[in-house]
């Protein structure tokens, strides 16, 4: 059997845009420093996250994301490898900005969110894309991809002990010089039919 050039390239950049961004198991603990986050830039398409939650307030994985400029952050997908202990679920919430505004132990505190989600063995179990559900309400009030900036993330048990797996999936943003010349090329093709 033969394959054709493209399809190669097109397995090839697949398989490079799929990434294991950080995992625990193999990059160490994330910070629970709500003052010194680790910080990750994502890469152009997933962007993968592992980590674990022991439970409660007692461990929290806060993490600062950077999406470049020229990019949105288009979906966080909750992966088939995420599990559970119990019924439970885990935390993810949003903020603009590098960090956190206040320690995430104090309880009931989270101002400027942008939003936040409790995801379950059932999000996972689908692989749920859990962004438009943060930010569809207050402040945002979008389903829209986020824009290029930095982010807060805030991961936290609810229940027992959890694994998560998150896919936090990039775009390219056309640039409007590109968009500028589609639309002259239209217009003058346009032009000469009459």
């Amino acid at each position: 059997m033969k394959y054709s050039p493209t399809l190669f390239l097109f397995l090839f950049h697949t398989h490079l845009s799929a990434v294991v961004l950080y995992d625990e198991v193999d990059d160490g603990d994330l910070s629970d420093n709500y003052l010194s986050p680790t910080e990750l830039t994502l890469l152009e398409g997933s962007n993968e996250i592992a980590g674990t939650l022991l439970g409660g307030a007692a461990d929290v994985d806060l993490i600062t994301l950077r999406v470049e400029s020229g990019f949105v952050l288009s979906s966080i997908r909750v992966l088939e490898r995420t599990s559970f202990m119990d019924d439970g679920g885990t935390f993810l919430g949003i903020q603009n900005g590098p960090r956190l505004s206040d320690d995430p132990n104090r309880q009931n505190l989270f101002r400027g969110a942008i939003g936040f989600r409790v995801f379950s063995a059932s999000d996972a179990a689908s692989e749920s894309d859990i962004l438009p559900f943060i930010s569809a309400f207050a402040p945002l009030n979008t389903t829209e991809p986020l824009p290029a900036g930095d982010y807060a993330i805030w991961l936290n048990e609810t229940e027992a002990f959890s694994t998560y797996r998150l896919d936090f999936v990039t775009e390219a943003v056309p640039e409007p010089s590109v968009l500028s010349l589609f639309g002259i090329t239209y217009f003058f093709f346009q032009r000469r039919r009459r």
